[in-house]
C-alpha cells in the first residue's frame, strides 16, 4: 500500500489535483508512522525473546524481575 502511494506521489501529474495529492500524501505519512511504530514493537519483542535463554530466576532473581518489568513496560506502552 505504501509503495503504491509513493509511486503515485512521484508521478509527473501528481500535483494536478491538489486535494487528491494532499490526501495521498497524508495517507502515506500516516502509513509510514504506523510502520515505524510496528517496527519498533517488533525490535523490542525480538530483543526480549533473545534474552529469554539467559534468564535464570533461580540464580539471578533480580535479572528475572528486571526482565518482567521490561515486558510489562512494553505491554503498557503498546496497548
Amino acid at each position: 500500500m505504501l509503495a503504491e502511494l509513493e509511486k503515485e506521489m512521484v508521478g509527473t501529474d501528481f500535483w494536478t489535483n491538489t486535494e487528491h495529492a494532499a490526501e495521498v500524501s497524508q495517507n502515506a505519512s500516516n502509513l509510514k508512522k504506523l510502520i515505524e511504530i510496528w517496527e519498533k514493537i517488533s525490535a523490542e519483542c525480538r530483543e526480549l525473546l533473545e534474552m529469554i535463554p539467559t534468564i535464570e530466576p533461580e540464580k539471578d532473581p533480580t535479572a528475572a524481575e528486571e526482565y518482567k518489568t521490561m515486558v510489562e513496560s512494553l505491554s503498557e506502552r503498546w496497548e
